[in-house]
Protein backbone atom coordinates (compact mmCIF):
# COMPACT_ATOMS: atom_id res chain seq x y z
CA UNK A 1 0.00 0.00 0.00
CA UNK A 2 1.40 3.39 -1.00
CA UNK A 3 1.86 5.78 1.90
CA UNK A 4 1.07 9.47 1.69
CA UNK A 5 4.44 11.21 1.27
CA UNK A 6 5.44 14.12 3.42
CA UNK A 7 5.58 17.12 1.15
CA UNK A 8 8.98 18.67 0.50
CA UNK A 9 9.03 22.46 0.81
CA UNK A 10 9.81 24.67 -2.18
CA UNK A 11 12.50 26.64 -0.37
CA UNK A 12 15.51 28.55 -1.63
CA UNK A 13 18.71 26.60 -0.83
CA UNK A 14 19.85 29.27 1.64
CA UNK A 15 16.72 28.61 3.71
CA UNK A 16 17.88 25.04 4.34
CA UNK A 17 20.90 26.20 6.35
CA UNK A 18 21.28 28.36 9.49
CA UNK A 19 21.44 32.12 9.02
CA UNK A 20 25.18 32.21 9.76
CA UNK A 21 25.89 30.17 6.61
CA UNK A 22 26.10 31.59 3.11
CA UNK A 23 24.77 29.77 0.04
CA UNK A 24 25.32 30.78 -3.58
CA UNK A 25 24.69 29.13 -6.93
CA UNK A 26 25.93 29.49 -10.48
CA UNK A 27 25.14 28.23 -13.94
CA UNK A 28 28.01 26.56 -15.85
CA UNK A 29 30.67 29.09 -16.78
CA UNK A 30 34.07 29.24 -18.52
CA UNK A 31 37.15 28.19 -16.60
CA UNK A 32 38.58 31.62 -17.41
CA UNK A 33 36.09 33.18 -14.98
CA UNK A 34 38.19 31.85 -12.09
CA UNK A 35 40.78 34.31 -10.81
CA UNK A 36 43.11 31.87 -9.02
CA UNK A 37 45.60 30.07 -11.25
CA UNK A 38 45.81 27.03 -8.97
CA UNK A 39 42.08 26.45 -9.44
CA UNK A 40 42.33 26.83 -13.22
CA UNK A 41 45.33 24.51 -13.51
CA UNK A 42 43.46 21.66 -11.83
CA UNK A 43 40.93 21.46 -14.64
CA UNK A 44 42.69 22.38 -17.88
CA UNK A 45 42.72 18.79 -19.21
CA UNK A 46 39.12 17.98 -18.31
CA UNK A 47 36.20 17.71 -20.73
CA UNK A 48 34.56 21.06 -21.45
CA UNK A 49 31.28 20.23 -19.70
CA UNK A 50 33.15 19.11 -16.57
CA UNK A 51 35.31 22.26 -16.65
CA UNK A 52 32.26 24.49 -16.77
CA UNK A 53 30.54 22.79 -13.84
CA UNK A 54 33.78 22.84 -11.81
CA UNK A 55 34.20 26.56 -12.58
CA UNK A 56 30.58 27.19 -11.56
CA UNK A 57 31.17 25.43 -8.24
CA UNK A 58 34.30 27.40 -7.44
CA UNK A 59 32.65 30.66 -8.57
CA UNK A 60 29.66 30.00 -6.29
CA UNK A 61 32.02 29.14 -3.43
CA UNK A 62 33.91 32.41 -3.80
CA UNK A 63 30.64 34.33 -3.89
CA UNK A 64 29.57 32.58 -0.69
CA UNK A 65 32.92 33.33 1.00
CA UNK A 66 32.57 36.97 -0.02
CA UNK A 67 29.17 36.94 1.66
CA UNK A 68 30.90 35.84 4.87
CA UNK A 69 33.37 38.70 4.58
CA UNK A 70 36.24 36.32 3.84
CA UNK A 71 39.23 37.54 1.81
CA UNK A 72 39.55 36.14 -1.70
CA UNK A 73 41.87 33.15 -1.67
CA UNK A 74 42.15 29.97 -3.71
CA UNK A 75 40.15 26.82 -3.01
CA UNK A 76 42.46 24.02 -4.20
CA UNK A 77 41.72 20.28 -4.06
CA UNK A 78 43.14 17.89 -1.50
CA UNK A 79 44.41 14.42 -2.34
CA UNK A 80 40.90 13.11 -1.69
CA UNK A 81 39.44 15.49 -4.28
CA UNK A 82 37.60 17.50 -1.62
CA UNK A 83 37.98 21.31 -1.60
CA UNK A 84 40.53 22.82 0.78
CA UNK A 85 38.75 25.79 2.31
CA UNK A 86 40.46 29.03 3.37
CA UNK A 87 41.60 29.12 6.99
CA UNK A 88 38.76 29.77 9.40
CA UNK A 89 36.01 28.50 7.08
CA UNK A 90 34.22 25.26 6.25
CA UNK A 91 32.13 24.53 3.21
CA UNK A 92 30.72 22.18 0.61
CA UNK A 93 30.21 22.29 -3.16
CA UNK A 94 27.87 20.33 -5.41
CA UNK A 95 26.90 20.36 -9.06
CA UNK A 96 24.75 18.58 -11.58
CA UNK A 97 23.69 19.28 -15.13
CA UNK A 98 22.99 23.00 -15.45
CA UNK A 99 23.90 24.24 -11.97
CA UNK A 100 26.39 24.30 -9.10
CA UNK A 101 25.82 25.32 -5.48
CA UNK A 102 28.15 26.08 -2.60
CA UNK A 103 27.64 26.67 1.11
CA UNK A 104 30.18 28.09 3.57
CA UNK A 105 30.33 28.95 7.24
CA UNK A 106 32.85 30.09 9.81
CA UNK A 107 34.76 27.61 11.93
CA UNK A 108 33.55 27.97 15.50
CA UNK A 109 30.05 28.69 14.31
CA UNK A 110 29.75 25.62 12.09
CA UNK A 111 31.42 22.22 12.54
CA UNK A 112 30.81 20.73 9.09
CA UNK A 113 28.61 21.25 6.03
CA UNK A 114 27.26 19.04 3.28
CA UNK A 115 25.21 19.92 0.21
CA UNK A 116 23.98 17.95 -2.80
CA UNK A 117 21.88 18.86 -5.81
CA UNK A 118 20.13 16.53 -8.26
CA UNK A 119 17.71 17.09 -11.12
CA UNK A 120 14.25 16.41 -9.74
CA UNK A 121 13.37 14.14 -12.66
CA UNK A 122 16.61 12.12 -12.70
CA UNK A 123 15.84 8.47 -13.43
CA UNK A 124 17.87 5.96 -11.43
CA UNK A 125 18.53 2.29 -12.00
CA UNK A 126 16.11 0.24 -9.89
CA UNK A 127 19.00 -1.99 -8.85
CA UNK A 128 20.67 0.94 -7.10
CA UNK A 129 18.30 0.57 -4.16
CA UNK A 130 20.13 -2.59 -3.07
CA UNK A 131 23.48 -0.78 -2.98
CA UNK A 132 22.58 2.43 -1.17
CA UNK A 133 19.69 1.58 1.16
CA UNK A 134 19.23 -0.22 4.46
CA UNK A 135 16.33 -2.67 4.82
CA UNK A 136 14.32 0.04 6.57
CA UNK A 137 15.02 2.54 3.78
CA UNK A 138 14.17 -0.04 1.09
CA UNK A 139 10.77 -0.58 2.67
CA UNK A 140 10.11 3.17 2.69
CA UNK A 141 11.30 3.59 -0.90
CA UNK A 142 9.00 0.84 -2.17
CA UNK A 143 5.93 2.21 -0.38
CA UNK A 144 5.68 5.24 -2.65
CA UNK A 145 7.18 6.81 -5.79
CA UNK A 146 10.20 4.53 -5.69
CA UNK A 147 12.39 6.45 -8.14
CA UNK A 148 11.94 9.79 -6.41
CA UNK A 149 12.31 8.31 -2.96
CA UNK A 150 15.50 6.54 -4.04
CA UNK A 151 16.75 9.86 -5.43
CA UNK A 152 16.01 11.51 -2.09
CA UNK A 153 17.97 8.83 -0.22
CA UNK A 154 20.91 9.00 -2.62
CA UNK A 155 21.07 12.79 -2.51
CA UNK A 156 20.76 12.88 1.27
CA UNK A 157 23.60 10.42 1.70
CA UNK A 158 25.85 12.33 -0.70
CA UNK A 159 25.41 15.45 1.45
CA UNK A 160 26.00 13.43 4.63
CA UNK A 161 29.18 11.90 3.22
CA UNK A 162 30.61 15.34 2.43
CA UNK A 163 29.89 16.65 5.92
CA UNK A 164 31.29 13.58 7.68
CA UNK A 165 34.43 13.58 5.53
CA UNK A 166 34.96 17.26 6.36
CA UNK A 167 34.43 16.47 10.03
CA UNK A 168 36.52 13.32 10.43
CA UNK A 169 38.17 12.43 7.09
CA UNK A 170 36.06 9.26 7.10
CA UNK A 171 34.54 7.96 3.89
CA UNK A 172 31.24 6.45 4.97
CA UNK A 173 29.68 3.56 3.14
CA UNK A 174 26.07 3.87 2.03
CA UNK A 175 24.94 1.57 4.83
CA UNK A 176 26.75 3.61 7.51
CA UNK A 177 24.13 6.35 7.42
CA UNK A 178 20.49 5.42 8.03
CA UNK A 179 17.63 7.78 7.26
CA UNK A 180 14.13 8.19 8.61
CA UNK A 181 11.76 10.54 6.83
CA UNK A 182 10.58 13.55 8.80
CA UNK A 183 8.81 16.74 7.77
CA UNK A 184 11.19 18.63 5.47
CA UNK A 185 13.87 15.96 5.23
CA UNK A 186 15.39 13.11 7.23
CA UNK A 187 16.68 12.39 10.68
CA UNK A 188 20.05 10.68 10.29
CA UNK A 189 21.72 7.95 12.30
CA UNK A 190 25.46 7.52 11.65
CA UNK A 191 26.45 3.88 12.06
CA UNK A 192 30.18 4.45 12.42
CA UNK A 193 31.75 3.95 15.83
CA UNK A 194 34.32 6.73 15.61
CA UNK A 195 31.77 9.39 14.68
CA UNK A 196 29.34 8.37 17.42
CA UNK A 197 32.16 8.13 19.99
CA UNK A 198 34.04 11.37 19.21
CA UNK A 199 31.02 13.55 18.36
CA UNK A 200 28.24 12.10 20.55
CA UNK A 201 26.18 15.28 20.79
CA UNK A 202 26.07 16.22 17.11
CA UNK A 203 22.50 16.35 15.87
CA UNK A 204 22.09 15.04 12.34
CA UNK A 205 18.98 16.36 10.62
CA UNK A 206 19.08 16.77 6.87
CA UNK A 207 16.83 19.27 5.12
CA UNK A 208 15.56 18.82 1.58
CA UNK A 209 13.73 21.07 -0.84
CA UNK A 210 12.49 21.13 -4.41
CA UNK A 211 13.80 24.33 -6.01
CA UNK A 212 13.59 25.32 -9.68
CA UNK A 213 13.36 21.70 -10.79
CA UNK A 214 16.18 20.51 -8.54
CA UNK A 215 16.26 18.42 -5.39
CA UNK A 216 18.59 20.05 -2.84
CA UNK A 217 19.89 18.22 0.25
CA UNK A 218 21.46 20.24 3.05
CA UNK A 219 23.24 19.24 6.25
CA UNK A 220 24.78 21.59 8.82
CA UNK A 221 26.55 20.15 11.85
CA UNK A 222 27.13 22.30 14.92
CA UNK A 223 28.71 21.48 18.26
CA UNK A 224 30.88 18.51 19.23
Amino acid sequence: METTPLRLPGLEPASLFPEDCRVRWSEPRPLEDLEHEIEVSLATEWAEKVKQLYAAGRFAAHQALEGLGSKSSAIPRGDSGAPIWPEGTVGSITHTEGIALAVVGEEGEVTALGIDVEKEGRVLSAGLVEKVSSDKEKAWIREGDSNFRLLRVLSAKEAIFKAVFSLAQIRLGFLEAELEEKEGGFSVKILHSRVSKEWPTLKFFLNQSIWNGYLVSALCLKGK
